[in-house]
């Protein structure tokens, strides 16, 4: 099985997994500077791969989906703060042409 080019692509990024979590249509992917959601709804459709802003100094330790809202995505830090992200937001494309709003990975 190979990955798809997004996803194999982001992965050579990450130096090493510090908290994995999943739910039943994503997986979270945490390494000392990155956030990763991947989701994995249909096995027929490619991956999508949406990462995640981080506060500055945040060193994720562990990682959990909400069990009633599986878009909401809780990291805790090994500081003792925990933070929230709405894996499902949509965010604005970059471009300056109007276009719908993408999905993305929201800090809450």
């Amino acid at each position: 099985m190979s990955l798809p080019t997004g996803l194999s692509r982001h992965l050579r990024g990450l130096s090493r997994l510090s908290a994995v979590a999943n739910s039943a249509t994503a997986l979270a992917l945490a390494a000392p500077d990155q956030l990763l959601v991947v989701g994995i709804a249909a096995a027929s459709s490619p991956a999508t791969v949406r990462e995640c802003p981080l506060p500055p100094d945040s060193a994720i330790g562990a990682l959990a989906f909400d069990a009633v809202l599986p878009g909401l995505l809780f990291a805790a830090t090994r500081e003792g703060s925990v933070h929230a992200f709405n894996t499902r937001g949509r965010v604005a494309d970059s471009s300056a042409a109007p276009r719908p709003r993408k999905a993305g990975c929201a800090y809450l």
